[in-house]
């Protein structure tokens, strides 16, 4: 399967729980309190930038090792590596 497919998959089956993958929408900050994190976004929409905030129970960073914005705003660093794909063959087994 090609990246596109696996995502649009992963995607239908969070559709199930009503939860949805939303693109064009930038993390610009956010606020951790005791029972729940004040989360600030940005949405790029046709040229245009709207400010939301809203709150959620948790945060999570999933956009990999080179661009993680959760991590980078909470300060912490990446011990590891990440590699060139040249030559390299990557799947989702």
């Amino acid at each position: 399967l090609g990246q596109d497919v696996a995502q649009a998959i992963l995607r239908s089956h969070l559709e199930k729980y009503d939860c949805h993958v939303e693109f064009n929408t930038e993390l610009r900050s956010f606020e951790q309190h005791s029972d729940y994190v004040q989360i600030h976004l940005v949405r790029h929409e046709d040229g245009n930038e709207t400010a939301e905030t809203l709150s959620a129970a948790y945060l999570v960073g999933a956009d990999g090792a080179k661009g993680c914005v959760v991590r980078k705003l909470l300060g912490l660093s990446f011990h590891g590596e990440t590699r060139e794909a040249d030559g390299v063959v990557i799947a989702d087994v």
